[in-house]
């Protein structure tokens, strides 16, 4: 098995970052003792440290490519590598059977891995089993995992996931910097505490267009006997990914790959052929269909304010939820849809950010038994919302992924097409409930190779969402409510 390289390209650097780089490498390197027997690292460490902020304003305010950002992550991420290389580590567990999953994605990627944490409690009873996850999800995660997993340990969401926010836009340069210090504070401590704990198999389910800043690195410090990944066939770079692209080219670190068809596939999918093929060959078993789903323990375990909040809802209502992870994915006009809906069943609006509370405050006005929770609910609240819900209702986002896990009976998504086939649609046999609506010129593209390519989800027409509804439970709808709603849109912007 060749190992794989990654190659960090430092042609297109500034020199003096390079200076920096370069020194760090050297002192970490040989370790070198001058004077009195005093350790070069203990001097020169603080001196770079103080002096890494002018190199990286220099470098940020110089740059001239759109990646610079990701640029110094990859290097800062280097230098915490190298620290870690001789930090003085004492192993925790050494003589204690423990096996670890990690997945640090967040809902939709979460909600599609959990299941299969059933099958390693099974077949891995004298093993402890640990999941890694992200913060984010730690209150749902503990809620709806304990029966199968004895120790959770969630890496801080605010560095393992957003610092892609900082890549894929332009920071002011002070704010970015406080950021990447953080970044480096946070990451060194956060991989320590996991160098320090023994696994004998470490898993990580990612998909090859993985983030190779986050999930290997973990995989990577993780100390263990068998570290398991998937093996990354070759393909083309989708645009919008970091990919490995070339065959053969193999995270060294990881011992056991398994191959995976060079098909698009839904993602619990792609988990049930990645780890059937592990439990094949770590355990000689077939394992068989994992059941989808969240099953979620009565409310009554929830705190008291937590359980005032849903019994603050009517018997009957439906879910909306005007957010999205991306802005593009973001649909503008349910203001035109809402006041179709049968005001009977109460509408409960949710979301998290300032915008949506506005856009909230304006449907609420719209539709006579609506309230907006905008703001104001827990993930693990929000789910419990979504639970008990007749019908869901938003942009392609979390509210897709737990609608469908916890059956609720009529769900309509509006989705650009990105992620097509690895997210949405749901497969029929996962549930029969879920209803997608694209823009109708991604219908040309589902067949094609470009499947990747998004579209405006905002060219998406109202009474297309109409016409899903009145097709798959016209009881949402008022009564006679029009085929196109389009043609009596200003009303609502008057």
């Amino acid at each position: 098995m060749k190992p794989l390289i990654i190659v960090f390209n430092l042609s297109s650097v500034p020199k003096s970052v390079v200076l920096v780089y370069q020194s760090f490498k050297f002192v970490l390197h040989y370790k070198i003792k001058f004077l009195f027997g005093i350790n070069i690292l203990k001097l020169l460490l603080p001196i770079a440290i103080l002096l890494l902020p002018i190199v990286l304003l220099y470098a940020y305010f110089n740059r001239k490519t759109s990646d610079w950002s990701l640029r110094l992550f990859e290097m800062t991420q280097r230098l915490i590598d190298k620290l870690l290389s001789i930090a003085p580590i004492k192993r925790q567990n050494a003589t204690e059977k423990a096996l670890c999953i990690v997945r640090l994605d967040v809902v939709g990627d979460y909600i599609l891995t959990r299941n299969f944490f059933a099958p390693f409690k099974e077949h891995y009873k004298d093993y402890k089993i640990v999941f890694i996850g992200n913060s984010i999800i730690k209150d749902l995660s503990v809620v709806a995992d304990s029966p199968y997993v004895d120790e959770f340990i969630f890496l801080d969401h605010s560095i393992w996931n957003q610092y892609n926010g900082y890549i894929h836009s332009r920071q002011h340069a002070f704010k970015f910097l406080r950021y990447l210090l953080k970044f480096f504070i946070k990451r060194y401590n956060e991989l320590l505490m996991l160098k320090k704990t023994h696994y004998e198999i470490a898993i990580n389910p990612i998909l090859p267009w993985g983030d190779i800043l986050r999930d290997d690195i973990v995989m990577k410090h993780l100390y263990a006997s068998f570290k398991v990944s998937v093996r990354h066939e070759p393909f083309v770079d989708r645009g919008h990914h970091s990919v490995y692209v070339s065959d053969g080219k193999i995270s060294h670190f990881y011992t056991h790959l398994f191959n995976i068809p060079k098909v698009s596939k839904f993602l619990f999918e792609f988990h049930q052929d990645l780890f059937s093929a592990f439990f094949k060959t770590f355990k000689g078993v077939d394992l068989a269909p994992v059941s989808f789903g969240m099953e979620l323990p009565p409310s009554s375990v929830l705190k008291e304010s937590s359980q005032n909040l849903l019994n603050g809802l009517n018997s009957r209502y439906g879910v909306l939820n005007l957010g999205s992870g991306d802005f593009f994915r973001c649909y503008r006009y349910f203001n035109r849809i809402v006041r179709y809906l049968n005001e009977d069943i109460q509408l409960v609006i949710c979301g998290t950010t300032p915008t949506e509370a506005k856009e909230a405050a304006k449907l609420v006005k719209a539709h006579k038994n609506a309230i907006s929770l905008v703001g104001k609910t827990s993930l693990l609240e929000y789910a419990y919302i979504i639970k008990g819900a007749e019908f869901a209702l938003g942009n392609e986002s979390s509210i897709a992924h737990f609608a469908a896990a916890l059956k609720v009976p009529y769900i309509f998504i509006l989705s650009n097409g990105s992620s097509y086939a690895t997210f949405h649609p749901y497969p029929r046999t996962l549930c029969a409930t879920h209803h997608v609506i694209y823009p109708t010129e991604f219908a040309n593209l589902r067949e094609s190779k470009k499947i990747w390519e998004q579209r405006d989800v905002n060219t998406i027409k109202p009474s297309a969402v109409i016409a899903s509804i009145k097709e798959h439970a016209p009881h949402l709808l008022k009564e006679n409510t029009p085929d196109d709603i389009d043609k009596d849109y200003f009303i609502e912007e008057v």
